[in-house]
């Protein structure tokens, strides 16, 4: 969805109001990823995450029903209220300090949000002569071996949000994967949520209930890569995400791109 100039002053009076009813579970941070430092309130809504982003004279909204960031400019009219309202609530928690440091990306926790059919396994390789499908969790070997050449190189940690995590505890998709030849380390699945609710929705909610494995704060992480042939991903999650072709699954490609987001 992309805001309009007509429709910005309805946008502007929900979100306040928005702000206004959730103001008591905004966390505020500072983002000092830019040269010049700004503000970021954090608001979960049911797993529905919402980035506003304050400095001097602009106010940028983010969230995934939206196709791009939104501008807002602080002038008169709804505005003037949003602004007065996030001042407000970004003066109370001056009051108590606001944590500023930046957490390198090579001291993070290099995570790998791995799909499994279209990734693991693939269409092309049902037309090999030996083929014969043995069980409902196949994989193709040289995917396999692709995936732990990016986990020896990088020494990421692996996490599963393929739907082969509805039909299989943890601890028995872990000795599946391991039965299929994967070394690396699977550390945990992605929580299934509601059909509402996009594959990016359950990766995040797996980055923010987990943050004490990340080396970071959640809303500071992003050493991570998503491997997956569907492309249900949030708008912020885009450079982390690289599109696999379920035709032929994993690729030294692929590979290789994965291993400069994780190393970089």
């Amino acid at each position: 969805m992309k805001i309009t100039e007509n429709d910005q002053h309805q946008f502007i009076n929900i979100l306040t109001a928005v702000v206004k009813t959730h103001r008591n579970n905004i966390e505020v941070n500072l983002d000092n990823t830019r040269t010049k430092e700004r503000y970021v309130l954090n608001l979960d809504i049911d797993c529905y995450p919402i980035k506003i982003y304050v400095n001097k004279n602009t106010i940028t909204y983010s969230s995934p029903e939206v196709d791009e960031d939104v501008e807002i400019k602080n002038d008169d009219g709804p505005a003037k209220d949003l602004w007065d309202l996030l001042v407000e609530i970004l003066s109370e928690n001056l009051l108590y300090g606001i944590k500023s440091k930046k957490v390198r990306s090579n001291e993070q926790t290099k995570i790998i949000f791995l799909d499994t059919d279209g990734v693991l396994n693939n269409e092309l390789m049902t037309y090999e002569k030996d083929y014969e499908q043995k069980s409902a969790y196949e994989v193709d070997d040289k995917c396999v071996k692709l995936l732990n050449d990016l986990t020896d190189e990088t020494n990421a940690k692996i996490v599963i949000s393929s739907t082969w995590r509805m039909s299989l505890e943890f601890n028995d998709l872990k000795v599946v994967l391991k039965d299929k030849g994967i070394t690396g380390d699977v550390i945990g699945i992605t929580p299934i949520l509601n059909n509402d609710c996009f594959r990016g929705n359950e990766i995040y909610k797996w980055i923010k209930e987990n943050d004490h494995m990340l080396g970071c704060n959640y809303y500071e992480y992003n050493n991570y890569v998503i491997l997956d042939d569907d492309s249900d991903m949030l708008y912020w999650q885009r450079n982390n995400f690289i599109l696999v072709d379920g035709w032929c699954g994993l690729t030294p490609n692929i590979i290789h791109r994965a291993e400069r987001l994780l190393n970089r």
